[in-house]
């Protein structure tokens, strides 16, 4: 049997998109209006490490059961929208991990260099942890774009050309996609990233309904999918 089992891809699409819930249930809220108090309040989060972590392993899960997803549907109809789909969520899928990272570990630490820099120091430290900051919101909503935007839209118009999921399911791709597409494109184009908060929600909740849901109906399928 070469390559990943429907099984196992259908286990990882709907693992991911359950763990990507308490991920983000578990992470902490930064509302504060100034920088300068959101920077200290990441710097004393206890809540940002296991929350981090578990993020992590949502974005590895998620990757590999859509790609699961996307080979269920190679070599029929939905052959070249499968693999169009499949590209973008490796893609997508890489940068999130490094994005996660990246806020776990280097803006956490930056956070508290800033915290805790003396009157002398505290400029140097600030600027430097707005600059992380600045490079970790572009990655989100670079993999906003790929993982969330383009993934599930691309596979969601495989699954209506090869009709082997049912159609409401790619309907919802197709629709989540396209809200997560438009608020990664814009997030990148804009300096104010949490105006599209609320949008950002209601896309990123019909994809992880559409993983779940595609990972459900995966089970159905006998013949191995090569990822």
């Amino acid at each position: 049997m070469s390559g990943l089992s429907r099984p196992v891809g259908s286990a990882c699409a709907i693992a991911g998109g359950v763990v990507a819930l308490i991920g983000n249930l578990l992470s902490p809220r930064f509302n504060q209006d100034d920088n300068v108090e959101v920077y200290r309040a990441v710097a004393a989060s206890d809540r940002l490490v296991p929350a981090g972590l578990v993020l992590i392993l949502a974005f590895a899960l998620t990757t590999i059961g859509i790609l699961a997803i996307a080979a269920s549907l190679r070599g029929g109809r939905g052959n070249d929208a499968a693999w169009l789909g499949g590209a973008a969520v490796a893609a997508g899928g890489a940068i999130a991990l490094a994005q996660n990272s990246l806020s776990l570990f280097g803006a956490r630490q930056m956070a508290r260099i800033f915290a805790g820099a003396d009157e002398q120091n505290q400029q140097g430290a600030y600027w430097a942890t707005e600059a992380l900051d600045k490079a970790n919101s572009s990655l989100f909503s670079t993999w906003t774009l790929l993982l969330l935007g383009l993934a599930p839209l691309l596979i969601g118009v495989a699954m209506l050309q090869a009709r082997r999921f049912s159609t409401w399911l790619a309907g919802v791709g197709i629709v989540g996609g396209l809200i997560c597409a438009f608020v990664g494109v814009a997030n990148l184009l804009m300096e104010d990233q949490a105006a599209l908060n609320l949008v950002f929600l209601v896309g990123s909740l019909l994809v992880t309904v559409w993983l779940i849901a595609s990972g459900v109906q995966l089970r159905r399928f006998d013949e191995p999918a090569p990822v």
